[in-house]
């Protein structure tokens, strides 16, 4: 058995053109190269988007992808205002928020309480039961997180009442001074 080594790129024609970098762009002029965009942008500066295949554009540059452009405008459009609506009529207030991901839980188990019964939707059942429990673990881990705050305020605050420590004084009698001053 003979090893035969691999030569890498040797079974690709050898490019004999030199590949350097000649660094950015000077001033306003568009980006040259393999990658980018020779088209400026509306207030002169270089598109600094990826070019097509075979085009010296990018997709918003070149003219035969107009159509596609401005139906990919329209559309990003109106699935912002989707978003906004959805927002709006599930009540939602931040998605992202504990109580914004309690809100679609309650409204996700309401639908699918309303379909008819099926595998599926004992299944999907289930898994908003656990959900649910996580969320629950969720909100007593932040109303812990809260009440450990406002004891840890209280006590700091209790601390800068006290008056401080008198030298040649016993700590049984700082003790009852202490006390005296909490009470």
């Amino acid at each position: 058995m003979t090893m035969t080594s691999i030569q890498p790129g040797a079974d690709r024609p050898h490019d004999p053109t030199p590949t350097t970098y000649a660094g950015p762009p000077e001033g306003d002029a568009p980006r040259e190269g393999a990658r980018g965009c020779t088209a400026t942008k509306a207030d002169g500066s270089p598109c600094d988007a990826t070019r097509l295949r075979d085009v010296p554009l990018c997709f918003h540059h070149d003219p035969a992808s107009a159509e596609a452009a401005a139906e990919a405008r329209r559309l990003g459009g109106s699935r912002r205002r989707q978003e906004q609506g959805v927002l709006t009529a599930l009540d939602l207030p931040d998605p992202g928020s504990l109580d914004g991901l309690a809100r679609l839980h309650e409204v996700a188990t309401f639908d699918t309480l309303a379909l008819r019964p099926s595998v599926g939707r004992s299944r999907t059942l289930v898994a908003l039961v656990q959900l649910g429990l996580e969320l629950r673990e969720a909100r007593d881990r932040e109303d812990r997180q809260t009440s450990d705050e406002a004891r840890l305020k209280a006590l700091e605050a209790s601390l800068h009442r006290l008056p401080a420590r008198t030298a040649g004084t016993s700590l049984l009698a700082d003790a009852e001074n202490y006390r005296r001053v909490l009470s």
